[in-house]
């Protein structure tokens, strides 16, 4: 539920983070918790969606066909992304 609440909010607030910030202040309102640790838990989803985001990227780029010096590395990009 928070996670359409937040979405909804990003669409209207500037920035991206305004939803994740609302997000915060609903769950703080409600007593789930103190704010430091909503804020952190916030951020480290944010960050682990980054990390992702790099590590396929990554991985497209390992397997590309003309990349020039690496060819070794193409059977391990398959190994670990089990294409």
């Amino acid at each position: 539920m928070f996670y359409y609440i937040g979405m909804f909010y990003n669409l209207f607030l500037p920035g991206s983070v305004g939803g994740d910030a609302y997000k915060v202040f609903l769950l703080h309102e409600q007593g789930v918790g103190r704010t430091k640790p909503l804020i952190l838990a916030t951020l480290l989803d944010r960050l682990s969606g980054l990390a992702m985001l790099a590590l396929l990227t990554f991985g497209l780029i390992l397997l590309r066909e003309d990349l020039p010096g690496l060819p070794y590395l193409q059977p391990i990009a398959f190994v670990i992304f089990g294409l």
